[in-house]
C-alpha cells in the first residue's frame, strides 16, 4: 500500500487483509479479519492495521469475527466427547501424541475413562488454550483502547448458534 504524505509517495507496511470490500462509488471500503484459532497477539496487529487504515482514509470499518465466550468454554467438552467415544485401541493412539510432563499423568490413571479425560484436557488445552484468540483476549485489548479510532464490528460465535445449526 502507497500513501502521500507532503506530496511525496511512501510506501507503507501491512498486513494483508483477510476480506476487504472496496466500493466503487468514493466510500472508503470495509474491513473483516477472521480469527478462529491463531496466537492471540493476532488481535494487536488486525487492530494496528484497521486503526492505521481508518487513519489514512481507506477503510471506514474493521469487522473482527473469533469464538465466543460460551463456545470457548464448551470446547473442553466437545474434545472429552470425542476422546470417552474412542476404542481402547484408538485411545492409545492418542495417548502415544501426547508429550511430557503431561504423558507420565495420563499413564498412571487408573481407568480408561480417567485417560481419555486427561487426553481430552491436554488436546483442547493445545490447540483451543488461554493464548489463542478468542473473545476475551479481543476484549482486553479493545478495553485497551487497541482499533481506536476506527468503528469496530466485534463478532463472537456462541455455542448456542453452533447447536442451532445442528
Amino acid at each position: 500500500m502507497q500513501q502521500t504524505i507532503n506530496e511525496q509517495v511512501l510506501d507503507s507496511t501491512t498486513h494483508e487483509i483477510d476480506h476487504f470490500k472496496k466500493f466503487h462509488d468514493g466510500r472508503r471500503g470495509i474491513a473483516l479479519e477472521i480469527e478462529w484459532n491463531n496466537k492471540d497477539p493476532f488481535y494487536d496487529r488486525d487492530l494496528s492495521n484497521f486503526s492505521r487504515l481508518h487513519l489514512i482514509g481507506a477503510i471506514s470499518a474493521g469487522i473482527i469475527i473469533t469464538r465466543g465466550p460460551s463456545l470457548q468454554k464448551a470446547l473442553r467438552s466437545v474434545f472429552m466427547a470425542h476422546y470417552k467415544s474412542l476404542e481402547p485401541s484408538e485411545l492409545q493412539k492418542a495417548i502415544a501424541t501426547v508429550r511430557e510432563p503431561h504423558l507420565s499423568r495420563i499413564r498412571k490413571a487408573a481407568t480408561s475413562g480417567e485417560r481419555a479425560d486427561l487426553v481430552a484436557s491436554v488436546k483442547a488445552s493445545s490447540k483451543y488454550g488461554q493464548a489463542t484468540t478468542h473473545w476475551t483476549k479481543l476484549l482486553a485489548r479493545i478495553d485497551r483502547g487497541l482499533g481506536n479510532p476506527c468503528p469496530l464490528l466485534l463478532v463472537g460465535i456462541e455455542e448456542t448458534r453452533l447447536q442451532a445449526d445442528r
